[in-house]
Order: structure tokens, then C-alpha cells, then sequence
């Protein structure tokens, strides 16, 4: 819950993990924690995105079936994991694992990002290099739809997502 009496319940808020489960609205009472925290919140439930609540669900049925079927097996899930998230019009896949130097802390290094284009009804697909920042997947860097971008990160013909 967000919030004194809350607003918004989420399946793993505060975690990394996707799979988001909204609710409707409470009457919250407005604190100035409140206000800051209802700015951050709008994206998430859809004030300021481009996709829709059927469009997230969808979404999340299909990277969410992706990821379980390439999760590791159960017995090493706390070395190494995947996950995704939806933020905004984004989706993004990870892998979840512990730091090398605090292994009681987990870290999620990024897999692949898909940014959706309402004005032209595409996906963008993006990787991360050694610098940090996020680049197109020159080979493919738009794609018509969520399935598209799931073959893609599971194909990695060059060896961009997943090394």
C-alpha cells in the first residue's frame, strides 16, 4: 500500500519483480508525503502512459510466460534469476543476482528494453553496452508488437541480451 490509508496496492511494490496487480482508488488523505508520492504514482497507474490496463495485462502474460519458461531452475534462484518490469510505456527484462562483494544484496543487471511509440504503433528495442546507457538493436530496432520483442531477446542472434 502507498500511503497513510493508501491508494494503490501492487503485487511486490518496492520490488523488482513485475506482475503488477492494481486495484481501485481509496480516498487517501493528503499529506505533502502523499502528494509526492501520488506524483510518482500517476505513471504507474496510467495517467501518463501509453498503454492501457488490457494492454499491461497482455503484456504481462506474455513476458511473463516468456521469463518463467527461461527462469533457472528453482534451486538456484537465489544465485541467479530473471525478472521484468513495466514502467511507463516500457518493459524491461533483467536478470536478478547477488553483488559480488554483498551477496545479502541483490542487483538487477538489464537483459533487454522495449519502449512502445503510440504515434506510430511500435515497439522500440533496446540493449545495454559497456557504457551504461541504452542503444537501439540496429539489427531489429522497432518492432510491430510485444511477441516480436520476446523472439528477438530469446533468439539473440548477436549475442546482445544475453551475452
Amino acid at each position: 500500500m502507498i500511503g497513510e490509508q493508501g491508494f494503490l496496492a501492487k503485487k511486490g511494490y518496492g520490488k523488482s519483480m513485475g506482475n503488477f496487480l492494481y486495484t481501485s482508488f481509496l480516498r487517501p488523505t493528503f499529506t505533502t508525503k502523499m502528494i509526492r508520492r501520488s506524483l510518482v504514482t500517476r505513471s504507474i497507474l496510467g495517467k501518463n502512459m501509453s498503454l492501457s490496463e488490457f494492454e499491461v495485462k497482455r503484456i504481462e502474460k506474455i513476458v511473463g510466460g516468456f521469463i518463467e519458461k527461461r527462469r533457472p531452475p528453482f534451486e538456484i534462484r537465489n544465485e541467479l534469476d530473471l525478472g521484468y518490469r513495466i514502467q511507463n510505456q516500457s518493459v524491461e527484462i533483467f536478470e536478478i543476482r547477488p553483488k559480488w562483494n554483498n551477496p545479502k544484496e541483490k542487483i538487477e543487471p538489464p537483459v533487454a528494453k522495449a519502449t512502445y511509440v503510440k504515434k506510430h504503433n511500435t515497439w522500440k528495442v533496446y540493449w545495454q553496452r559497456a557504457d551504461l546507457e541504452w542503444h537501439a538493436y540496429k539489427p531489429h530496432p522497432q518492432v510491430k508488437r510485444i511477441e516480436q520483442f520476446v523472439a528477438l531477446v530469446e533468439r539473440d542472434e548477436y549475442g546482445c541480451f544475453w551475452g
